[in-house]
């Protein structure tokens, strides 16, 4: 008999947080919000736990996307 084993390979990434553009605290905090059983999908966004500012909630699990947002900042 002949077993298959799967094996996962984890990824670390290192994402800088830009400062919140409202109070310029570094206390930021990515969220994962999980949806409920099929009703709604699970949203990821990032807090200022300073001040409260948050960033454009992203949908179906993307937090790398939330923290862009949260990153862009208008000249």
């Amino acid at each position: 008999m002949k077993y298959k084993l799967s094996q996962t390979k984890t990824v670390t990434k290192e994402i800088e947080l830009l400062p919140c553009p409202f109070c310029g605290s570094e206390n930021i905090k990515p969220i994962h919000y999980d949806g409920e059983w099929g009703y709604r999908p699970s949203k990821d966004y990032v807090i200022c736990c300073s001040c409260g500012a948050t960033g454009g909630n992203v949908e179906d699990s993307d937090i790398e996307r939330a923290i862009e947002k949260w990153n862009h900042r208008e000249n």
